[in-house]
């Protein structure tokens, strides 16, 4: 083997062995950048079931403020409020094909329903079902 070759060789195997070292160094930053993504989504959807917990708290209080006042109308709305916050805490905390289209779309009918309870409550009369 010529000295030529000999230092080509060499040189080959050192440039090999620093790509391994890169590459091993590269997937190690992306899998710990996996790692934090996987963290910052459990975090973010938990984030979001204390909201939902929250929201089913205080709609609980409502109906049950509804229903010592008699008021059938608001305390269903409240139910029903009730019920889309239990769908939607479940949905943010459990992972499955179209969560959080579960999520927005029972987000959006709670809100909705407590909007309609709170402005049936407030009508005293002037508005037909209320």
């Amino acid at each position: 083997m010529s000295k030529a070759k000999g230092l080509g060789r060499a040189t080959q195997k050192i440039v090999e062995r620093a790509g391994t070292e890169i590459s091993y160094m590269v997937g190690n930053a992306t899998e710990k950048s996996l790692e934090y993504a996987d963290k910052i989504d459990q975090m973010s959807r938990g984030a979001v079931a204390i909201e939902s917990g929250r929201a089913l708290g205080s709609t609980a209080y409502q109906a049950a403020e509804d229903i010592a006042r008699n008021d059938k109308i608001c305390a269903g709305a409240c139910l029903v409020a009730s019920v889309c916050e239990v769908v939607a805490g479940s949905s943010a905390m459990i992972k499955y094909p179209g969560a959080m289209k579960v999520y927005f779309v029972s987000k959006t009918i709670s809100v909705s329903c407590i909007r309609f309870r709170n402005l049936c409550r407030n009508a005293k009369g002037e508005i037909s079902p209320c």
